[in-house]
C-alpha cells in the first residue's frame, strides 16, 4: 500500500509540475524559426549553403517549426543556426 500511495504523490506532484508550465506556453503562441547555414570551413566566414526554415500549422492546429528537405548549396560539417523569423497564428513573420 505504501508504494502505490508513493506512485500516487509522484503522480500528482508530476502533473502539477506540467500544469504550471501551460500558461507560460499559451501566453507566447509564437515558434522561433531558424534556418541552418553552411560554411566552408571551422571559421565561419564563407557561407556555402543553407537550409531554409519553414513554418507548419495554423488554422486552428498547433504551429511549430521545421526545416526544408531541400539545401541550397553545399551541406558542410561547419554550420550554425540563425534564428530568422517567428512561426505565428497569423503566418510566417520575417526579420
Amino acid at each position: 500500500m505504501k508504494l502505490s500511495l508513493r506512485l500516487a504523490a509522484l503522480t500528482a506532484a508530476t502533473v502539477a509540475l506540467v500544469g504550471a508550465g501551460a500558461p507560460a506556453a499559451l501566453a507566447d503562441p509564437n515558434v522561433p524559426l531558424y534556418d541552418v547555414v553552411y560554411y566552408s570551413d571551422a571559421s565561419r566566414t564563407v557561407e556555402v549553403g543553407r537550409n531554409y526554415g519553414v513554418c507548419y500549422g495554423g488554422w486552428n492546429t498547433p504551429i511549430w517549426a521545421g526545416s526544408s528537405q531541400y539545401t541550397t548549396g553545399e551541406q558542410t560539417a561547419y554550420y550554425s543556426s540563425e534564428h530568422v523569423g517567428w512561426c505565428t497564428a497569423d503566418g510566417t513573420v520575417y526579420f
